[in-house]
């Protein structure tokens, strides 16, 4: 999915993006939360025009957010 639109031209495209945003606000804010420590753990993770970072950090970071994540969304459903 390309950021400009070949059915609306008029629209302004996106500079930085590489799929369109159509996920719920929630998930934005929770995306917003990961983002924080990331920038912590490597600052080319949270580069907005470093699009095609793939060191071997954010592999690590991605995978552990998504393990810790479903460990509480578990613990959370158990109770």
């Amino acid at each position: 999915m390309e950021c400009g639109s070949i059915l609306c031209p008029h629209i302004v495209p996106r500079l930085t993006c590489s799929l369109a945003l159509d996920y719920p606000p929630f998930f934005a804010y929770f995306e917003k939360l990961l983002s924080m420590p990331a920038y912590f753990f490597d600052s080319r993770i949270v580069d907005l025009n470093n699009l095609d970072y793939g060191s071997w950090s954010v592999i690590a970071y991605q995978r552990t957010t998504v393990i810790l994540s479903e460990l509480v969304l578990g613990a959370a459903l158990v109770k």
